[in-house]
């Protein structure tokens, strides 16, 4: 029931407008202040400094900007700049543009409907203005002069003539200084910077046209000049080692284009964090299209597994909603059936081409689906991906025995040739051989059976813990033992994983890798732990850094566990007998073998006494 109707019901005066009268002298509701209502709606579209800058550089690009420059100290909050060479301001509007729902893309409700531009409500400016200290220096190409406005806290503070070539620079300074409550909910400088990094590196992702150069605290973080591809853009901003693995999108369907690109299966990370999605360029997120996405990977991926993925749909404006979420993080479809379809199908035939060369015909899309040039879905032509990366070196480049292929976790998970475990009882006095014969069920479980019952292991948790412990101990006396790489791997990257870098780089350190400088974004990684199976090219140190980075992970604990995620044997891998038999035998000797860091438990007892209650024999 709306606050109308009750105070209608309860007698109180109802103007003719609808909007309640002046409430009685014992009534309890009470319009708020406008300074508060202008607090309140900013913090529906502003909710921390990435979301901002996210605001800034949407309005950049309707301006048409070739060329933007972003500026953030203390991750957002001491300031945020954006310059661009854009269209401009004209000078007579000024005075409307931090202005409530001001704007120059609508003038209908029937506009809603046909929406090309990236900000169309009036809302950023305001709601950025009416929280910060704002400064806006602009000139249009139709004006002999520029102008400097600036906005405190909502209010006009100045405006004056200023010099300036054509184009928008937009100064934000003391972000929410005077909403103490959402300052007070902000993270740390590290990790706001690294939302901002994010946003920045998912819009440089898409527009490769676009010159990016971003600074961070003043340094430089992402210097990006116009490229003439996406494949080239990806290259310098996640480095040819991950662009190697990616497969291009290229599908038409019912009206809805499908481009960009997506890892092969054998790259895929523990969350969905790297999935990007783009609705006719605007950065948005969507559980249904993610699904879809995963969908076409049906019988590729373990449990639990998600692709990293570049995801750009192209459809009429009129198909699709951009007017459902207060920060247009959200869209809605007028068919969401057609373009689920679309991206499932999408990514189901480019994966079916590149893992099977000779299922590269349509397969069945018949008259729903036809192929079409990249350069349509995506703006720019992409070169086969399918070549050596220029540096570092993907799984399937190391053979059996090659530098880094150590059994897990290193001595301690080397079974005998014989198949025999290592040798060494656990505490409680069991060798792993006196459990008798192992199984593996659904290459995820290990099942050992004695006199006493059944015991099964899950293999993934089992390995965490016994890799968050020998982890746990490196950092901790910061003398991991390492393993040399024949050829040193050269990473490009992005601003989250340098970010990551900064934040965990002494802890992995300490656990035996080592990496160094190499030029602008750029490392060397040289050695890794001893303990590794074998090395990735450094997939899963990037993962490690990324997710250290939107963690906030520096502590000891923290570092151990992500590493013995991102390093631990999978679901679905095939275990010989003796790494089965070893792997038992090292949880066996863990300080705490129940449950693995995250808090799922390692291993299940079956007793006999249930088997015969189940067996009905007592």
């Amino acid at each position: 029931m709306t606050a109308e109707r009750r105070e209608h019901d309860r007698g109180a005066p109802v103007a003719p407008s609808g909007v309640p009268g002046p409430a009685p002298a014992d009534g309890v509701i009470a319009l708020l202040a406008p300074d508060v209502i202008e607090r309140i709606a900013a913090g529906e579209v502003i909710e921390r400094p990435a979301s901002a800058v996210k605001e800034l550089l949407e309005n950049a690009f309707d301006a048409g900007a070739g060329s933007i420059t972003l500026e953030v100290e203390a991750g957002g909050a001491a300031l945020i700049r954006v310059s661009d060479d854009g269209a401009g301001i004209r000078v007579a509007d000024a005075p409307a543009l931090f202005q409530r729902h001001a704007t120059s893309k609508l003038r209908s409700d029937a506009d809603l409907g046909r929406l090309a531009t990236f900000g169309f409500r009036g809302e950023a400016l305001a709601s950025i203005g009416a929280v910060s200290d704002v400064e806006i220096v602009s000139r249009h190409a139709a004006d002999g002069t520029g102008f400097r406005l600036r906005i405190v806290g909502g209010a006009r503070e100045s405006f004056e003539p200023a010099p300036r070539t054509t184009g928008t620079t937009i100064t934000v300074r003391r972000l929410f200084f005077n909403t103490p409550a959402r300052e007070r909910f902000m993270h740390g400088a590290r990790e706001e910077a690294m939302e901002v990094a994010r946003v920045v590196t998912r819009y440089a992702a898409a527009r490769p046209g676009l010159a990016i150069r971003y600074l961070k605290d003043g340094g430089p973080a992402l210097t990006l000049a116009a490229d003439r591809d996406h494949e080239s853009r990806w290259r310098l901003l996640y480095g040819a080692d991950v662009v190697f693995h990616l497969v291009p999108l290229d599908w038409i369907e019912h009206g809805v284009r499908v481009g960009g690109a997506v890892s092969d299966p054998d790259h895929s990370r523990g969350n969905a964090s790297e999935i990007q999605l783009f609705v006719n360029g605007r950065l948005v997120a969507d559980r249904g299209i993610t699904g879809a996405l995963l969908a076409g990977y049906h019988g590729l991926l373990p449990a639990r597994r998600y692709p990293r993925a570049i995801v750009m749909l192209e459809l009429a404006p009129e198909l699709v909603d951009v007017n459902v979420h207060p920060a247009k993080r959200e869209v809605r479809f007028a068919r969401r059936d057609v373009v689920q379809d679309a991206v499932r199908h999408a990514a189901s035939r480019a994966l079916v081409a590149r893992l099977d060369p000779r299922g590269a015909m349509d397969r069945g899309g018949g008259a729903a689906g036809a192929r079409a040039p990249l350069a349509a879905a995506t703006g720019a032509p992409l070169a086969p991906l399918r070549e050596h990366p220029a540096h570092g070196y993907a799984d399937d480049w190391f053979g059996k025995g090659s530098e880094g292929a150590v059994s897990p976790p290193g001595a301690a998970l080397s079974p005998d040739p014989s198949g025999a475990p290592p040798g060494a009882t656990s505490a409680r006095g069991e060798d792993a051989a006196s459990s008798g014969l192992p199984a593996q069920i659904d290459r995820t479980f290990i099942l050992f059976a004695d006199a006493d019952g059944l015991r099964l292991y899950d293999q993934h948790t089992a390995h965490e813990r016994i890799l968050f412990e020998d982890a746990l101990r490196r950092i901790e006396v910061r003398r991991g033992e390492a393993q040399e790489l024949l050829i040193p791997t050269v990473l490009t990257l992005t601003p989250e994983e340098e970010a990551g870098l900064a934040l965990i780089g002494d802890a992995l350190a300490a656990l035996g890798y080592s990496i160094s400088p190499f030029g602008e974004r750029t490392v060397l990684v040289s050695a890794h732990p001893s303990s590794l199976r074998r090395w990735d090219g450094g997939a899963a140190l990037r993962r490690m850094l990324a997710t250290g980075a939107a963690d906030g992970a520096s502590g000891a604990r923290a570092v151990a566990a992500t590493y013995a995620c991102r390093h631990a044997i999978m679901a679905g891998e095939t275990l010989t007998r003796g790494e089965m038999l070893a792997l038992v035998t090292s949880l066996r000797r863990a300080a705490e073998p129940e449950l693995c860091p995250h808090g799922r438990p390692t291993t299940l007892t079956i007793t006999a006494r249930e088997l015969r209650h189940r067996f009905r024999r007592e």
